[in-house]
């Protein structure tokens, strides 16, 4: 998603940090690979602000966790969420 100027990440199960695929990599994903691409951390203070268009997360971590409510609070109050797919 990188390629066309979408930033995204994805935050784990626990809601305790959120994951992307460096920029700078080029991964062709046509290609077959064993090839593993490195995952950088995200802070979680940047999702809530707004800074990255998706966020992929499982409805657990959103809805069971303390972090997840907290992020979806501010998120909301903030008007950066604008919809939610389970």
């Amino acid at each position: 998603m990188h390629k066309q100027g979408v930033r995204a990440c994805w935050l784990d199960i626990q809601c305790q940090g959120a994951h992307v695929m460096p920029d700078y990599l080029d991964v062709d994903e046509d290609e077959e690979s064993t090839y593993q691409a490195p995952i950088a951390s995200v802070p979680l203070p940047e999702i809530a602000e707004g800074k990255y268009s998706l966020v992929y997360a499982h409805p657990e971590a959103l809805l069971s966790t303390k972090e997840g409510e907290s992020l979806l609070t501010i998120m909301e109050k903030n008007g950066i969420i604008t919809s939610i797919h389970l």
